[in-house]
This record gives C-alpha cells, structure tokens and sequence, in this order.
C-alpha cells in the first residue's frame, strides 16, 4: 500500500464509521444514545475529511490518541473488527512514514 492508497482508505474508513452511527439514530436501532462529545465528532469527522489533502496530514490526524478514541466511541459495539481496521491504519500509516520500523521474522 502507497501512501496515497492509505489516505484513500483511511477517508473511506472514516465516512464508513460516521455514516453507519447516522443510519443507527435515524432509525432507532443504536444501543448507546449520542452523547454531546459523539454528535461533535460527527460533525467534525467529514470537515476534517474535506481539508484533509495528504497523507502526512491524515496519520498526523488519526494517530492523535483523542481523536482514536472519538473515532472509537462511534463504533458500534457488534463492529469489533473496525476498531482492528482503526489499529491498521494507523499502524501502517506510521510505517510508511517511517515512524516504526517493520519487524522481521527470521526464518532457518
């Protein structure tokens, strides 16, 4: 994955989680009620999704611990494997930009 891939999907991540918490208020199925912190990021999420233009603003924007976090309140519950999908993006959003260094297995 190229870096350009990376803001591709983290943007198409980021949509995902916001609309699926919209469709789950509007029709009465979520099971924790919007808190004034939740209704908040999901007014920012596609502002910021709209300015965003780069990659290394986009790690900057998703490798912020608070952000993670709000990004986490708007999973829903039964979505596990989204909050592994958030953990992807960023890990592999700090490996291309040469924050981490890939771990190598050594075989014999």
């Amino acid at each position: 994955m190229n870096k350009l891939e990376h803001l591709k999907k983290c943007k198409q991540f980021l949509r995902k989680v916001v609309n699926q918490r919209r469709w789950l208020e509007k029709n009465g199925k979520s099971r924790k009620s919007l808190t004034p912190r939740m209704q908040e990021t999901m007014l920012l999420i596609p502002y910021h999704i709209s300015r965003i233009v780069s990659f290394d603003k986009m790690i900057n924007y998703i490798g912020r611990k608070d952000i993670q976090d709000r990004i986490t309140e708007l999973i829903p519950g039964k979505k596990e494997a989204w909050i592994q999908e958030l953990d992807y993006l960023v890990t592999s959003g700090e490996i291309l930009q040469g924050r981490r260094a890939i771990q190598r297995e050594l075989s014999f």
